[in-house]
């Protein structure tokens, strides 16, 4: 599990915008490529932009269509669907997300804010366990003392 932040777009520069985009969608296809197993990432991701019903953006937004191109790239779901984050003079947004690389995320609720955030909490659960494996016991062949057995060898 990955969880991320992207700081809101509005307050930085353009280039520091897309460079951080950029990293996160990096990052993002980095760990899918390199990670075994079930993956989700979770976060704000600050997307107001992103219409998720039909995974387009309602603004000609390069860095929420790159998003969605990474998600898609990946083979990655995104199983939020309703809105995450309400202001009083704001319209709603699916800001707050929980992107997956399977059906294995389940039962995603949406509580109230905690303190003053104007975020939605998302509780979910993964329907994936872990085997207990008992450690096996393993010799460290490259540190034998191979000189001094082939002389006990040589006595007997």
């Amino acid at each position: 599990m990955t969880c991320l932040y992207a700081h809101a777009r509005y307050t930085e520069a353009l280039a520091v915008m897309v460079t951080n985009d950029n990293k996160m969608c990096d990052l993002i296809s980095y760990i899918n490529d390199k990670c075994v197993g079930d993956k989700v990432f979770c976060g704000d991701f600050s997307y107001p932009h992103i219409s998720w019903d039909t995974w387009s953006t309602r603004h000609e937004c390069s860095s929420a269509r790159k998003f969605i191109n990474c998600l898609q790239k990946n083979f990655l779901q995104q199983l939020v669907d309703c809105p995450t984050r309400y202001r009083e003079d704001d319209v709603p947004h699916t800001l707050d997300l929980v992107i997956a690389s399977c059906n294995f995320v389940e039962n995603i609720n949406y509580l109230p804010p905690l303190g003053n955030s104007d975020h939605s909490i998302l509780y979910f659960t993964c329907d994936r366990y872990a085997i207990y494996k008992p450690l096996v016991e393993k010799f460290c062949l490259s540190e034998g003392r191979y000189d001094e057995l082939r002389l006990l060898i040589k006595m007997h």
